[in-house]
């Protein structure tokens, strides 16, 4: 069983809606992080 956490800090079982919302979230810091590292040098 796969948990992850919640906006409350709580552990949550990982249904795809939270495999879904943690995809995208990964995606927006994933640019973020680009974006910063191509500012950077």
């Amino acid at each position: 069983m796969e948990m992850t956490d919640t906006a409350d800090g709580l552990l949550a079982r990982l249904t795809p809606k939270f495999k879904e919302t943690n995809a995208y979230l990964a995606k927006i810091h994933k640019r973020r992080k680009r974006v910063f590292f191509a500012k950077a040098s």
